[in-house]
C-alpha cells in the first residue's frame, strides 16, 4: 500500500505539479482544467437526457382519445342485452314480431308467429334494414324479433322502469293528534291525511299521543280515534283483522288507501236510525234557515235593529273566513250576544207570537 501511494505521489507531482503533502509546486495546465469541466458538464447533460427519455418510454402513456374515446370504450365494454344478427348460432328460430314493410305503417312492429331458418330470418331483417333480435334463447326453437336492437333495448328499459314503480314499497306516513288538540288543527291534519290517501296502496298511521297525565284518559283517546276513523272512512280503510285501534303506549290506527265501505254503510244506517238524514223536502233543495237570516228577514223600521243586523252580517262573514261551518256560527258567543240584542229590539216592533218564534230560534 505504501509503495503504491509513493508511486502515485510521484506521478501527480510530475503531471499536475501537486504535492500529496498539500504543497502546490506548479500551476496546472488551464487546457486540462477546461477539458475536465467540459467532460463533467457533458456527463450531467447526458444523464438528464437519458433519464427523461427512459421515463417517457417506460411510463404508461395516457389515453389521447379524450371524452369521446372514453365513452366509446365504455360502450364497447358494456355487455349487450340481446344476442343479435350473426351472433345467433341456432339453426332455426320462431319470429313473434317484425317491422312492417308497409310504408303507410311507418315501421310499426306487428305480431306474427312463424318458424324459419336463422339465415332466412336474418336476410328478412336485413331487407327491412333492422336487426334480428333474440328475446328468448331457452325456447325451442329460440324466439326472435325482427326490429331495431336499440328499440328493443328501449322497450325493455321502459318495462323494467314500470315494474320498479309497481314494486316500489311506499314509505309509511304518520299523522299525529293530541287529545287536547283544537278542532281547526284536527281538520287540517285530516285534510293532510286525505292527500296521502290519494296515492294508491299508501299506508298511513294515525297516532293519538298520550303524554304524562294524559295516559289516564285512554278511554277518551280511544273514543277520539274512533271519531277520526269515521271522518276519514271515505279515503282510508283498515285491511287487517280484529280491532283496528291498538294501544301501544300511544293509540295507533293504521289505514290503507281506499274507502271503508263497511264502515260507511254502518254510519249511514246509524244516521237513519237517529233521524239525522235529511228528509225529502230538504233533499229537494230546501234548507233550514239560519237564525241570523230569520231575524234579518223580519220587517223592521228601527235603525237600531238595522245596525245590529249589519253587525251580525259582518261577524258572520268573519267567522266563515276563519273556517267555521255555517251550522257552527249560531253557537259562537259573539253571535249569541248579537241575537239577544236583536230579539230585545224585536220585542218592541213585532207581535208577541213572532217575538216568541224568534226567541225560540235564538
Amino acid at each position: 500500500f505504501f509503495a503504491y501511494f509513493a508511486e502515485l505521489r510521484v506521478a501527480l507531482r510530475g503531471r499536475f505539479g501537486v504535492d500529496m503533502g498539500g504543497r502546490r509546486r506548479t500551476r496546472p495546465s488551464s487546457g486540462l482544467i477546461a477539458a475536465i469541466l467540459a467532460v463533467a458538464g457533458a456527463l450531467v447533460v447526458a444523464r438528464g437526457f437519458v433519464g427523461s427519455f427512459w421515463n417517457s418510454w417506460a411510463a404508461p402513456q395516457p389515453s389521447r382519445t379524450g371524452r369521446l374515446g372514453t365513452l366509446v370504450a365504455r360502450q364497447a365494454a358494456k355487455p349487450q342485452g340481446y344476442v343479435t344478427n350473426e351472433a345467433i348460432k341456432c339453426l332455426e328460430v320462431r319470429i313473434i314480431a317484425e317491422v312492417s314493410d308497409d310504408p303507410k305503417k311507418q315501421g310499426a312492429v306487428e305480431e306474427v308467429n312463424y318458424v324459419m331458418s336463422t339465415q332466412d330470418a336474418l336476410r328478412r331483417a336485413q331487407d327491412r334494414g333492422v336487426d334480428l333480435v333474440m328475446v328468448n334463447e331457452a325456447a325451442d326453437p329460440p324466439i326472435v324479433k325482427i326490429m331495431s336492437v336499440s328499440k328493443a333495448n328501449y322497450e325493455e328499459k321502459r318495462r323494467l322502469q314500470a315494474k320498479a314503480v309497481d314494486d316500489k314499497v311506499l314509505r309509511k306516513k304518520i299523522v299525529k293528534f293530541g287529545i287536547a288538540m283544537g278542532e281547526g288543527d284536527i281538520q287540517t291534519r285530516l285534510r293532510q291525511a286525505e292527500g296521502f290517501f290519494a296515492t294508491p296502496k299508501q299506508e298511513v298511521d294515525f297516532i293519538v299521543t298520550l303524554k304524562g297525565r294524559q295516559k289516564a284518559f285512554v278511554a277518551q283517546g280511544m273514543k277520539f280515534m274512533g271519531r277520526l276513523r269515521e271522518e276519514i272512512a271515505a279515503f282510508g280503510h283498515y285491511s287487517g283483522q280484529g280491532n283496528p285501534i291498538q294501544l301501544k303506549g300511544d293509540i295507533v290506527l293504521s289505514l290503507v288507501s281506499g274507502p271503508d265501505k263497511a264502515l260507511l254503510k254502518e254510519i249511514v244506517a246509524r244516521a237513519e236510525e237517529e233521524g239525522m238524514l235529511p228528509g225529502p223536502d230538504e233533499q229537494a233543495g230546501e234548507k233550514e234557515e239560519d237564525p241570523a237570516k230569520k231575524v234579518k228577514e223580519a220587517k223592521s223600521t228601527s235603525p237600531e235593529l238595522e245596525a245590529v243586523e249589519a253587525e251580525m252580517a259582518e261577524v258572520r262573514q268573519e267567522l266563515l273566513d276563519a273556517g267555521f261551518k255555517p251550522g257552527q256560527i249560531g253557537t259562537q258567543p259573539e253571535m249569541k250576544e248579537l241575537l239577544k240584542k236583536a230579539v230585545a229590539i224585536r220585542k218592541k216592533l213585532a207581535p208577541p207570537a213572532e217575538v216568541a218564534e224568534v226567541a225560540d230560534v235564538a
